[in-house]
């Protein structure tokens, strides 16, 4: 598979798990310094909304840093359970 810009179907996967990995730790980091400074405005989308549950912000946390170690590391020769 090539995409638009010549590159292969893997190279562009990799660089949306980084780029959606980053975004995911980002919003996983601002939760917890939220929680940890007191300040909920950090922890919430607006101001209608509840703040990030502590569980949640470490959960991105942890599953951004897995997109990013998915989007770093190369993927031959490993054998997936599903086929991929």
């Amino acid at each position: 598979m090539v995409s638009i810009r010549g590159q292969s179907g893997e190279g562009s996967r990799r660089r949306v798990a980084r780029l959606g990995g980053a975004t995911v730790m980002l919003l996983g980091i601002l939760g917890l310094a939220g929680w940890l400074a007191g300040a909920g405005e950090l922890a919430r989308i607006s101001g209608h909304y509840i703040p990030m549950a502590q569980s949640a912000a470490w959960s991105c946390l942890f599953l951004g840093s897995s997109l990013l170690l998915y989007g770093s590391r190369p993927l031959e020769g490993r054998a997936w359970p599903w086929g991929w």
